[in-house]
């Protein structure tokens, strides 16, 4: 029988990645467009984020 060790891996994989969205957040696409354009215009723009008085 061949060595099954990629298949032990991408279950844990999948168990990480699905406890990851059941407890903190979705994991998309669209989550990571929106957090990726917030850095990115927080990089351009140093007073977008101003803490609230």
């Amino acid at each position: 029988m061949k060595d099954n060790s990629w298949m032990k891996g991408a279950i844990i994989l999948g168990l990480s990645f699905f406890l990851a969205i059941f407890i903190v957040k979705p994991v998309g696409v669209s989550t990571q467009f929106s957090v990726l354009s917030g850095i990115i215009q927080s990089s351009i723009e140093k007073d977008i984020i101003i803490p609230d008085p």
